[in-house]
């Protein structure tokens, strides 16, 4: 016999609660209308179903059409949404879960604030089933302007970044995993070109040569080779400092490029765009806010190429445009911003201390 929770078929658990999840696969659901949806040689097909339709397709359609419009990756562009300038980078130091941007109706005014993604995931309506970790919300009025106050000053003070990457450096030298990781890069570069030079070679080998000793050998190096990437894959998932921290005149180079956005316009976007490519990650507690910021030297290096290549391309389409008779347009800094900002690199923290009665 089935469980309980599975009776009357479908593939989703009933929970006997209503949370985000199972609200959104019902509003969604075709078979609501009448409709049955299957799949048939690979292809997702729909023909009417023997049970009456409990809604009409068009109230269906609408829902899902509001459902997609609120849905959207970029919610700055909605009307009367707060320009939450930390999403994406705040996360509890308790539990480690990520803050998510809301806000709440006030008495006069919207008050934004960030809160715990799983406060809206299942089971979040059982009240056993609550974290008791700290801060349960934080003020976006409060911690927004102190992390930007911190971005601003590692953008303009040049002893405020060298500090950064003294701090880096020196948790770099003294990182035993780090050498390690080298060692085995090194050996799975080196194991490769003995591979490279095994297959010129029997390439080259005489037919009254047996290859068979060279292909025992290749299957050794082969078998080191795997041995030292998953030595390395192991490494790399604990999250260790890998990657060296950048030279100081490419991370000048890389703030005067993000001070050039900032000059050009000083709006919510890119505001968030800045907060997004500086900082790493926000640790928030009942007592701090520790701030973590890129300065690993291949995150860097791929930020500015992608800068120097858009700005190339900048300049090409105004001059094409200036070639043809159009109004010559002055290069919007804007414009050669990367539309992916890289994820890889060194993230060297500074803390902000500030007691809880003050920011939550």
């Amino acid at each position: 016999s089935l469980k309980r929770e599975r009776e009357g078929g479908g593939l989703r658990s009933r929970l006997g609660i209503f949370t985000i999840d199972n609200l959104q696969a019902m509003l969604r659901n075709k078979s609501y209308t009448g409709t049955k949806v299957f799949t048939n040689k690979g292809k997702i097909e729909e023909v009417e179903a023997v049970w009456p339709a409990i809604i009409d397709r068009d109230t269906f359609e609408r829902v899902n059409q509001m459902l997609d419009k609120n849905k959207r990756a970029n919610k700055n562009t909605m009307e009367r949404r707060f320009p939450f300038l930390l999403a994406g980078l705040v996360s509890c130091k308790a539990c480690g879960d990520r803050l998510v941007g809301k806000s709440a109706h006030g008495r006069r005014e919207k008050i934004p604030y960030y809160e715990h993604a799983w406060a809206t995931r299942k089971g979040s309506c059982v009240p056993g089933l609550k974290h008791k970790c700290q801060p349960y919300r934080v003020l976006a009025k409060r911690i927004e302007p102190m992390v930007w106050e911190k971005i601003i000053e590692c953008l303009t003070t040049e002893t405020f970044a060298k500090e950064l990457l003294d701090a880096a450096n020196k948790a770099h030298k003294f990182n035993p995993q780090a050498k390690e990781i080298e060692g085995h890069r090194h050996k799975v570069s080196s194991i490769e070109s003995q591979l490279s030079l095994m297959a010129e070679r029997l390439m080259s080998l005489p037919a009254s040569v047996s290859p068979a000793p060279i292909y025992t050998q290749m299957e050794k190096l082969e078998k080191m080779k795997s041995e030292a990437e998953k030595s390395l894959d192991e490494i790399k998932s604990q999250k260790v400092m890998v990657d060296h921290p950048a030279e100081l005149k490419d991370f000048q180079l890389f703030l005067a490029t993000l001070r050039g956005w900032l000059k050009k316009s000083d709006s919510p976007t890119v505001r968030a765009l800045i907060a997004r490519t500086l900082v790493k990650k926000i640790i928030v507690s009942s007592e701090s806010i520790d701030v973590h910021f890129f300065i690993g030297e291949t995150y860097v290096q791929i930020f500015l190429g992608e800068v120097k290549i858009r700005k190339k391309r900048s300049v090409g389409m105004t001059e094409t445009a200036a070639e043809s008779g159009a109004e010559d347009k002055k290069m919007d800094d804007v414009s050669a911003i990367p539309k992916k900002i890289p994820t890889c690199g060194v993230g060297c923290s500074n803390t902000l201390t500030s007691g809880r009665r003050d920011w939550i």
